[in-house]
């Protein structure tokens, strides 16, 4: 059975380890930034976004359990924005031996509740353009795109 497990400490530690070299690789394929640059943005937005750690208030860290195994991690930061309580997905990943298989549309189910019971009356959540898996997830889940940046790379003739 799926669930959310909160993270320990040391959980969120070895999330972190990995989380914010994840992200650095996303900017570089999403933005085009240099690999020093990259590293650089995601260690100052999350320094910047976490100034506490996993201590930092409406931030919620979890496990995603499927009984006792470990398949993937949902990090929810739950604010409050123009008068609206909402839920922002800063990062959810299912670990590639379990992509494929249901569990990334249960784990955001299981998010929506938590939400829900936290107060929050929608949510939001960003997605790189070239992560298509997941936009066609967000889509049969009933997301709606609010926004969306584009770039075109010049070349000289």
């Amino acid at each position: 059975m799926i669930r959310l497990q909160e993270m320990t400490p040391a959980d969120y530690n070895t999330f972190m380890l990995a989380e914010i070299p994840k992200f650095a690789q996303s900017k570089m394929k999403g933005e085009g930034l240099s690999a020093d640059e990259a590293m650089k943005v995601a260690v100052a937005i999350h320094k910047d976004f976490l100034p506490q750690g996993k201590s930092t208030p409406e931030h919620y860290f979890f496990n995603v359990m499927n009984d006792e195994e470990h398949v993937g991690t949902l990090w929810v930061n739950i604010t409050q924005d123009k008068g609206e309580y909402s839920a922002f997905v800063c990062d959810i990943e299912i670990f590639e031996k379990y992509q494929g298989l249901g569990y990334g549309e249960k784990t955001m189910t299981l998010m929506e509740e938590f939400a829900l019971k936290h107060g929050a009356q929608s949510i939001r959540l960003h997605v790189f353009g070239y992560n298509k898996v997941a936009q066609n997830l967000y889509t049969k889940l009933g997301f709606e795109t609010t926004n969306i940046n584009m770039k075109k790379t010049l070349v000289k003739k």
